[in-house]
């Protein structure tokens, strides 16, 4: 897009936040990508270590800055409660 950063949509509630993932996420978004279960629904491995889920959040940046793809953080009373993908 010429150059230009695109601003991640945020959403909040006094009880509930949808925000851009950073790289702070990575631990909390292992946790959850890293579960078996969980995975069997994505279709693919679980995660084996934090640094892959940097991967995923950078990844998912750089989808959203070329106007792709998106990922989320949703929160809930300060605890996260999924992640939430959508295609711009």
């Amino acid at each position: 897009m010429w150059g230009l950063k695109r601003s991640f949509p945020e959403l909040a509630t006094p009880r509930f936040i949808l925000r851009e993932l950073e790289p702070r996420d990575a631990r909390a978004l292992y946790t959850i990508l890293s579960t078996e279960e969980v995975m069997r629904y994505y279709g693919s491995d679980p995660l084996l270590a934090v640094y892959e889920a940097k991967n995923v959040i950078a990844y998912f940046k750089d989808q959203f800055q070329q106007g792709k793809h998106s990922l989320g953080d949703m929160r809930s009373d300060d605890e996260r409660i999924g992640r939430n993908d959508w295609i711009s």
